[in-house]
């Protein structure tokens, strides 16, 4: 834009073709000091990224104008806080242009205004400015240079590596609680006594106390009106009605064997891992507890492990926290809630829901998925 002066006022004059773009994620501003602000986010020093803190709690910002958004938040009034609500579901924001972006998750799919682009990897429809990080995931991790380039951002504490400064500075709040696992939990839920420690789920979980169904899962899909509390879950719904490749679109690069998720795709790359090669070992369970030397595959499942198994069980409250999913008919406690399904299947008289898992081969049934996963090997 350039400013002219006419009859003594100074008029802006915009010109729409001109744009900014960031030589690092490639997302286009409409002027150059949003691009200014934005190419902080970049940088990996707290201090330049955020050089703006809240003279409260010192919390960083990127701008003055989020500190300004950010300290509604000590007036302890949500209306206050969150000014921002979405007429669909619900949801409030602090800041406008989060509940803009929040309310785009809304539309349809082949709405122009819902921006998508493709990956021409894998065919997965994205933001503009989520191609170039999404890009990274199509990375070898196993090779050194390439695991390099897909998780640049590295933590000064643990070495743990992320895509994104954002993740790494979400990364970065939970060493502050090493000591301490249960004071990282700062966002208590207003029905119920469950803290958590990361703000979407808390969200997430409030969704469970709505009394609407549209508020529990305010993501409906536009074919078949099946709704989801995530969005996340609405768009791997969605691939459902489409073809086979939209269906499964992850694909296994050594036995080309599709999945409908990155995480099942994840989780089968692991089984062309060699146990005999330890090397190869490490990287299928790369968690390791320090007290008993037990590998995880993630660190949620190590950090399960460790309460269950290394924690005083002389204090009821943390005993009854240990096994809080309780079967009604006979009284079994479980950790886990799929646990505590998996069990309520044992009392059914029926043969399809005590054992749902059938071989498409030779129709013997299981109770679980590995037990069949083992079974089909024979048939190879």
């Amino acid at each position: 834009s350039i400013v002219s002066n006419t009859s003594n006022k100074l008029t802006r004059i915009s010109h729409p073709s001109v744009t900014f773009k960031c030589d690092t994620c490639e997302k286009v501003f409409a002027n150059g000091a949003n691009l200014k602000v934005h190419k902080r986010s970049h940088l990996l020093n707290e201090k330049d990224r955020l050089p703006y803190p809240c003279g409260i709690c010192n919390k960083r910002f990127v701008s003055k104008s989020y500190v300004a958004t950010h300290m509604r938040l000590h007036l302890g009034n949500e209306e206050d806080n969150l000014r921002f609500q979405c007429d669909i579901c619900g949801r409030r924001f602090a800041h406008i242009a989060n509940s803009e972006r929040h309310k785009r998750t809304h539309l349809a799919d082949d709405d122009p205004r819902k921006k998508k682009v493709k990956c021409e990897i894998c065919g997965e429809m994205l933001a503009p400015c989520s191609l170039r990080y999404h890009k990274k995931t199509h990375l070898d991790a196993n090779d050194p240079k390439e695991a390099d380039q897909k998780r640049p951002y590295k933590c000064d504490i643990c070495g743990k590596g992320f895509t994104t400064p954002y993740w790494l500075k979400k990364h970065m709040l939970f060493h502050k609680f090493d000591d301490n696992p249960e004071a990282a939990k700062q966002y208590p839920c207003i029905s119920c006594d469950k803290k958590f420690s990361i703000l979407s789920n808390l969200t997430r979980h409030m969704r469970g106390h709505a009394s609407t169904d549209e508020a529990k899962k305010p993501y409906a899909c536009d074919i078949c009106e099946k709704r989801y509390a995530d969005s996340s879950y609405l768009a791997e719904h969605k691939r459902t009605h489409g073809s086979d490749e939209e269906r499964r679109p992850f694909k296994c690069d050594i036995c080309h064997k599709t999945f409908v998720n990155r995480d099942n795709l994840y989780g089968h790359n692991l089984s062309h891992h060699d146990d005999n090669v330890p090397e190869q070992a490490a990287l299928k369970r790369p968690f390791n507890c320090d007290l008993c030397g037990n590998s995880f595959r993630s660190a949620s499942t190590l950090k399960h492990h460790c309460f269950l198994k290394h924690t005083d069980d002389s204090d009821p409250a943390i005993a009854a926290s240990k096994r809080p999913h309780e079967c009604e008919e006979c009284g079994k406690k479980f950790s886990r809630a799929f646990l505590l399904n998996a069990h309520r299947r044992t009392h059914s008289t029926s043969d399809f829901v005590r054992k749902p898992h059938k071989c498409d081969r030779c129709d013997q049934r299981y109770a679980c998925s590995r037990s069949l996963q083992k079974h089909m090997q024979q048939h190879q």
